[in-house]
């Protein structure tokens, strides 16, 4: 089984930022109980996500679709996502983003992982322990192992809703929904996902 690129380069980031992660959660600890609760989050400047989960992938193809066909999509990975951006406000943030969607298929080739993926920017919008999060980005749709002429190109949105059931001053876990529909030439790719989420502002 061979996994996309994009979640191979998040997999070796999120392996890197591991032991950052746990350092900056320990320091939360080592604080006051009492002023974490006073103050809440304290979201400010550099932020990070990254999250993984389980998804599903729907595919159309138009009477006119002019790329390859790989299957109708199907159940799958939602794959590592990865955001990198800054705070502007304590409640609203600026990142890029890299997220997706893969199912599995045999479309003549023997079975493969098929990846649509989105890479953009998006906005992220708190309201208490609740964010909403949209934003435009590429999309991607090819198998995971496959080389560049095999590749189709559009244009993707990414539009989240989560809940933070965990956080302190600078960390936050959450639980997300995510969909993520795509548009190529005669061709549409709807993904969608549940994903668990780690925050750092």
């Amino acid at each position: 089984m061979r996994f996309p690129l994009s979640s191979s380069i998040g997999a070796i980031f999120f392996v890197l930022t591991i032991g950052f992660s746990t350092a900056a959660w320990a320091d939360d600890d080592a604080g006051s109980t009492s002023d974490t609760t006073e103050t809440g989050p304290h979201r400010h400047g550099f932020t990070l996500e990254l999250g993984i989960g389980v998804g599903g992938t729907d595919v159309s193809y138009g009477s006119n679709s002019a790329g390859p066909r790989y299957g109708g999509g199907g159940p799958g990975l939602s794959g590592l996502s990865l955001s990198l951006g800054g705070y502007i406000t304590p409640d609203i943030a600026i990142v890029a983003r890299a997220a997706g969607t893969s199912y599995w298929s045999d479309f003549g080739q023997g079975t493969k992982q098929i990846v649509s993926g989105v890479y953009g920017a998006s906005v992220i919008g708190w309201i208490g322990d609740f964010y909403l999060s949209g934003g435009p980005g590429l999309a991607v749709f090819v198998p995971a192992d496959a080389v560049s002429v095999d590749l189709m190109e559009g244009f993707g949105l990414d539009l989240r809703a989560g809940y933070a059931f965990l956080d302190t001053k600078h960390n936050a876990l959450t639980l997300g929904l995510e969909a993520l529909p795509a548009f190529y030439s005669g061709t549409t790719v709807v993904g969608g996902a549940l994903n668990f989420e780690w925050h750092y502002f």
